[in-house]
């Protein structure tokens, strides 16, 4: 016997021996239920191969916006090099998804001021996945060279 959330036993209704059951309509067969207007599908227009459109191309639902692909960008980096992300240093639109600059602290010093500093690139996909990733310099603390990418 089956019992509900709290315990009890479920009963069943039994339908009597004698009566009949009235069979179901064939899918697609009869009259077509209405459904109401907010149930119904917005209709799209066919695309066709000689529309042209002009200017950039739409984008695309499942692309992330920029802040979304610079959060993944330094959580990603950070769990794949083990280190601590300082921050984003540059954000760009690739072709297929984003650039992100992320700044982390490659070697712990005392003092702190000597700490080596790293610069690591990201490659997102659309989603925010990572792709690829690369160290593009390294460097100790406040020694970056102001314009060197």
């Amino acid at each position: 016997m089956q019992t509900d959330d709290e315990g009890f036993p479920v009963r069943r209704r039994r339908r009597p021996e004698n009566s009949e059951r009235r069979p179901r309509p064939a899918e697609g067969a009869g009259e077509r239920r209405r459904r109401s207007p907010d149930m119904e599908e917005p209709r799209r227009r066919p695309r066709h191969d000689d529309d042209q459109r002009d200017g950039p191309e739409p984008r695309r639902e499942k692309e992330i916006p920029a802040m979304a692909a610079a959060a993944a960008g330094v959580r990603q980096i950070s769990q794949l090099t083990g280190r601590e992300a300082q921050g984003i240093v540059s954000l760009e639109p690739a072709t297929d998804g984003w650039l992100v600059g992320v700044e982390v602290v490659e070697d712990h010093r005392i003092p702190s001021s000597s700490d080596m500093m790293a610069i690591y690139e990201a490659k997102l996909d659309e989603q925010g996945d990572l792709m690829a990733y690369t160290r593009k310099r390294r460097y100790p603390r406040g020694k970056n060279d102001i314009g060197e990418g």
